[in-house]
Order: structure tokens, then sequence, then C-alpha cells
């Protein structure tokens, strides 16, 4: 069930938003990772922040599952110091998918 959890301040890591994410749209981390066709291990990595150097593409394919609008995609990715990139075919792709 989604939960209805106020959004994280500002100025919260990537791993406190991407809780609040998960839990907005009832996933638990294990189904996200399954999901987002992510190794269980490395997303408990990656929500843990001890992996530090995650691709876009990966961090793209979160938003996806998460349902994320742009706003919320690209301030995640910002949060991974990561960006999208115009001139990527394949990030293109994702924001298409993500602005439907």
């Amino acid at each position: 069930m989604p939960c209805s959890a106020p959004k994280p301040r500002d100025d919260a890591p990537f791993g406190v938003y991407l809780d609040y994410y998960t839990q907005r749209v009832g996933l638990t981390q294990n189904r996200l990772s399954v999901c987002a066709r992510i190794n269980q291990s490395r997303m408990n990595k990656i929500a843990n922040e001890r992996i530090k150097d995650v691709s876009v593409d990966t961090l793209l394919n979160l938003c996806l599952v998460l349902h994320l609008n742009r706003e919320e995609a690209e301030d995640l990715l910002s949060r991974k110091e990561r960006a999208f990139s115009p001139a990527n075919p394949m990030h293109k792709a994702y924001m298409i998918l993500i602005d439907k």
C-alpha cells in the first residue's frame, strides 16, 4: 500500500529520497530491485549509499519503476551527482518514458 509520509527535506541524502519514493509506490526494496532488474545486494548498497558511482542508466531505470516525474527524476539523479545527457539517445528515450 502506498504511503502518505511527508516528503523528505530538500537537503536529505539520496538514500532517504529513494526510500521515500519506494514507499510512496508501495514497493519493498526487494521488489524494487526485482522490478529494476538490479541484484538485491547491489540494490542494498545503492540504497545505503555504499556504492557512490551509480550509472545514469541504473538510476533512470529506478526512476521508471518508481514512476517519478521529470523533476523528481532529475532531483534523484542530482543526489548521485548525475544528469541526463541530451546527446545520449538512450537518455532521450528514458525521458520520453518518464514524461508519459
